[in-house]
């Protein structure tokens, strides 16, 4: 079992406080795709403790030269060549569990996969189940944040609009989806506007100490294969100089498309030329998916989103939030 420490949360805190709604083998003996200095490359997921999918898959990047954290969301959808259910990326773990794999090595087996078809040196992962989100932001005071759409919870109703979320509703913000016109692409978004909450208020509202003393609340709500030294070492990193950090945040690239003439399985497909890019840009990666795992030639639909020179994609960062349109029924 691999060492769960609680060092590595004071980093992903700052990003990530619900991701978190949102570990075996470390692999930092793959080749890195491209030599990155001072810069550490984190698999985070969000783990749906009832399906046992990972319905919350991020990767997360802090440049600790530059002062940067990238966060592209991956949608739990996206098509992905395997053995798992569906061919989506978000049943490969429970696949690996299901064939015996304990969850650190399920963990582990993902970000390997997840490495090799987006060409990117991940260099660790660390997972939360979602039960620790409510949890979480209670502990935090709740966050502020713009409801697009009202949100049924119980018995109870959270209006559209300007809200302070405590954990439940934050929990249940992140994961309604129906009264969006894109589904689980507005979902994406609204856990945009959530993290960049977060993220604002644990680098301008909460001092390093009180930030500290929440780390022992979350000891066993973490998982991860970082070392105890590399804990330190990234969250000392972080720290000497969070208030000059920037976070951007970006979905990968691509379009959702229904199997079976428009009948079928919903699927995400990520897009080749944009999500190379992204990748590139942010994460160092050489290739996009070079073992052509997130493409089906067999299936025109698939490939020719796949394929498509025109498709675009947004970066979001603390100033341009505010340009975020997350269209309801």
């Amino acid at each position: 079992m691999k060492i769960r420490k609680y060092i590595l949360l004071a980093v992903l805190l700052s990003v990530l406080p619900l991701s978190i709604a949102f570990a075996g083998g470390t692999h930092n003996d793959r080749a890195r795709p491209l030599e990155l200095p001072g810069r550490t490359t984190i698999l985070c997921v969000g783990l749906d403790e009832a399906a046992g999918n990972t319905d919350v898959l991020m990767l997360v990047t802090v440049d600790s030269s530059c002062k940067e954290i990238t966060v592209l969301q991956i949608p739990r959808d996206t098509y992905l060549a395997t053995d798992a259910a569906q061919g989506k990326i978000n049943q490969l773990y429970p696949t690996y569990r299901a064939h015996g794999y304990d969850a650190d090595t399920a963990l582990s087996l993902l970000t390997a996969e997840v490495s090799d078809s987006f060409g990117i040196a991940i260099d660790h992962y660390a997972a939360v189940e979602f039960s620790s989100i409510a949890y979480l932001v209670d502990r935090l005071g709740g966050l502020n944040v713009f409801v697009p759409s009202e949100i049924l919870l119980g018995d109870k109703t959270i209006p559209a609009g300007e809200r302070l979320l405590m954990g439940d509703e934050a929990l249940a913000f992140i994961r309604y989806r129906a009264g969006y016109i894109e589904g689980d692409l507005g979902r994406l978004d609204a856990q945009k506007l959530l993290l960049l909450s977060a993220y604002k208020k644990l680098k301008n509202d909460i001092s390093l100490g009180a930030l500290f003393r929440l780390i022992p609340d979350f000891y066993n709500r973490i998982t991860t294969d970082m070392s105890i030294l590399g804990q330190i070492r990234l969250a000392c990193s972080y720290a000497g100089g969070r208030t000059d950090y920037t976070v951007r945040l970006v979905t990968l690239p691509g379009a959702a498309t229904r199997a079976d003439g428009g009948k079928g399985t919903w699927y995400y497909i990520a897009n080749k030329k944009a999500a190379g890019e992204v990748v590139t840009r942010y994460f160092g990666a050489v290739a996009f998916d070079e073992c052509g795992c997130l493409n089906d030639r067999n299936r025109a639909h698939i490939a020719a989103i796949y394929d498509d020179d025109g498709v675009s994609y947004t970066v979001y960062t603390e100033e341009t939030i505010e340009n975020l349109e997350i269209k309801t029924k």
